[in-house]
């Protein structure tokens, strides 16, 4: 039988489907180019992050600086700080006054008792907590002169532009301020100050005499080889006015003793250390630690030798270890105890450019 009539039918076409998904060397060459991407951008956003809170740092010392530029020109160019006297009454609550000191104390020991007093009433009407007592042997110049400002701006309290970003005890303190913990005293009454202390320190020329004078009272402030304490000397504190600075372009007003905003922290004296800094003409420029001129002791004006300053951390306080490993270390003082005090230069040549 013949099959030329006979239609063949045409095979059907076969389509091969690729598998789905990966395999597994193109999931891992995925892998490993994230990996790569992860390890380029996350030390970029790391630096960006860091870079955004030292801006946010600098915003703190500037408005700072305005705040102080008001409070000098409302009050007769006094720098600010504490200024209520012993035995005087300037309180609208009955244990504050007369603001406490008496007979017995030395000048500077008695206002001194009476600023921590002040300071004690400025954070009662700012929160509204009644209760809160008279720390005892406080000096509250040192990390509390913003509480002076906050009254004079009739502002908040907590404040957090009184707080680096970095600052992750004292940000931990302000939000819990009635359970912040003292990491040198945990029963202390006094505590409630942590929560409204600052991270930004004001240098002590600015509420203590410049040097010794046998004539007007003796010793002045000075280091000790604890780094967060001062010696208040004989003289009275809070007195100093902004006309005594001789150079204000040139000369710090505020700084943080911890320098935080590169990779690794450490103490603001440490040469590499470089921080925002504000100074007397109101400006917040970027410097490192050895870029200033060094520091004298104001009680030995005589001594050409560099003051001498320990740094010994305190993990309490979330202070970054010595760079040496060892319990403190020593480095020579910077704009802390400029020598000459107000009249003395940080930076030489600093001067703010004009605008």
């Amino acid at each position: 039988m013949s099959t030329s009539g006979i239609q063949r039918r045409a095979a059907p076409l076969r389509v091969t489907a690729s598998p789905a998904g990966f395999t597994l060397i193109e999931l891992l060459v995925v892998i490993a180019i994230v990996g790569v991407l992860v390890s380029i951008l996350l030390p970029a956003l790391g630096a960006a992050r860091r870079s955004g809170r030292q801006t946010v740092c600098m915003s703190n010392l500037r408005q700072y600086g305005v705040a102080a530029e008001g409070y000098s020109s409302d009050h007769k160019e006094r720098i600010p700080t504490f200024s209520w006297r012993a035995g005087r009454s300037y309180s609208g609550y009955a244990d504050l006054n007369p603001a406490p000191g008496g007979s017995g104390f030395g000048e500077a020991v008695a206002d001194t008792r009476a600023g921590a007093a002040q300071a004690t009433d400025i954070a009662r009407r700012l929160t509204s907590r009644d209760d809160l007592p008279v720390p005892l042997n406080w000096v509250p110049h040192a990390l509390y002169n913003h509480l002076v400002l906050n009254d004079y701006l009739v502002a908040r309290l907590p404040e957090p532009s009184m707080v680096c970003p970095e600052d992750s005890v004292r940000k931990g303190w302000q939000a819990d301020p009635t359970n912040a913990a003292d990491p040198f005293d945990p029963s202390d009454p006094g505590r409630w100050r942590l929560a409204y202390s600052s991270s930004y320190a004001m240098i002590p020329a600015a509420y203590s005499a410049d040097f010794y004078d046998p004539l007007l009272g003796g010793f002045t402030a000075a280091p000790t080889n604890q780094y967060l304490v001062i010696n208040m000397g004989e003289r009275a504190l809070g007195t100093r006015k902004t006309f005594e600075v001789r150079a204000p372009g040139s000369k710090v007003l505020l700084f943080d003793l911890i320098a935080r905003h590169e990779r690794r922290a450490s103490y603001y004296a440490k040469p590499d250390a470089r921080q925002p800094l504000l100074f007397f003409d109101s400006s917040v420029r970027i410097k490192r630690s050895s870029e200033a001129n060094l520091g004298g002791l104001p009680n030995a004006p005589w001594n050409p030798a560099p003051l001498m300053v320990q740094y010994r951390p305190d993990r309490g306080l979330g202070d970054p270890p010595t760079a040496s490993g060892l319990l403190f270390d020593t480095f020579a003082a910077r704009y802390q105890w400029t020598r000459g005090g107000l009249q003395g230069i940080d930076f030489t040549g600093a001067e703010r450019p004009p605008e």
